[in-house]
C-alpha cells in the first residue's frame, strides 16, 4: 500500500499568524470595552433597584411611626437635620445613616421606638439583616456621616481594614410630614442618589450634605 502526501500542502505562514493574531488584537480592544460598559450598567441598574427598595422600606417604617407616635417627644429630638434636596431646605428633617443600622441591628429595640428606630426596623427586615450574625449586608461602626463626603470617606468611617463583601452605606431624610425626601445607598464603590425628581448612580459619588 503506498501512502501518498501532499507535498504542496502547507500550514500558516508566520505573516499570516501575525495578521491574525493582529485581527483578534483589534477585536478583542473593540469588543472588551463594551462587554466592560455593559456589566457596568447591568451592576449599576441593580444597585438603583436596592435603593428604590430602601426607599420604600423606610418610607413604610416613617408611615407607621407617624400614624402611631406623632406626639412622641423622642420623635422631636430625631428631626434635628437641615438638608437641601431638589432646591428646597429641610429644616428639623430625620435621618436614618449606618450610625442607627448598626445599632439597631446590635441591639433590636421593642419598646418606647424613636422614629430613627423604626425606620431602620424596617429597613434591616427589607434588607434581611436583622440579625448581624447572618445578615446580607454590613453596615460596620456606629460612625456619623461626613456631610457632602465621598462614598468612600463615608465606608472607610464605618468599616476598618478591608471593607466585606457586603458592605453598604446608607443615609436618607425624611421630613416633618414623615416622608422619605432623598436617600443615598452606596454599594461595591457606586453610590446611588435618590430624590422624588432624580436618581443617580456614579462611582464614588457624594452623599447630601447636611447641618445638625
Amino acid at each position: 500500500m503506498i501512502i501518498k502526501t501532499n507535498k504542496n500542502k502547507k500550514g500558516f505562514t508566520l505573516v499570516e499568524l501575525i495578521v491574525v493574531l493582529t485581527i483578534l488584537a483589534i477585536l478583542a480592544s473593540l469588543l472588551v470595552p463594551a462587554l466592560t460598559g455593559y456589566i457596568d450598567k447591568a451592576k449599576q441598574r441593580a444597585i438603583i433597584t436596592e435603593a428604590r427598595g430602601v426607599w420604600t422600606a423606610a418610607q413604610s417604617g416613617a408611615s407607621e411611626y407617624y400614624g402611631l407616635y406623632t406626639n412622641d417627644d423622642a420623635m422631636k429630638k430625631a428631626m434635628k437635620f437641615t438638608v437641601t434636596i431638589d432646591g428646597v431646605t429641610y429644616r428639623n428633617a430625620g435621618r436614618i445613616s449606618n450610625s442607627a443600622l448598626s445599632n439597631e441591628q446590635a441591639q433590636w429595640h421593642t419598646t418606647n421606638l424613636s422614629s430613627s428606630q423604626k425606620i431602620a426596623q424596617e429597613i434591616l427586615i427589607y434588607l434581611e439583616s436583622k440579625n448581624s450574625k447572618d445578615a446580607q449586608y454590613s453596615f460596620g461602626n456606629t460612625a456619623e456621616p461626613i456631610s457632602g463626603g465621598t462614598l468612600e470617606e463615608n465606608m472607610k468611617r464605618n468599616f476598618t481594614g478591608k471593607l466585606p463583601k457586603n458592605a453598604v452605606f446608607i443615609q436618607l431624610f425624611y421630613d416633618s410630614n414623615f416622608q422619605v425626601i432623598g436617600v443615598n445607598f452606596g454599594k461595591d464603590g457606586y453610590l446611588v442618589t435618590m430624590t422624588a425628581k432624580h436618581i443617580t448612580c456614579e462611582k464614588n459619588g457624594r452623599i447630601f450634605s447636611f447641618q445638625q
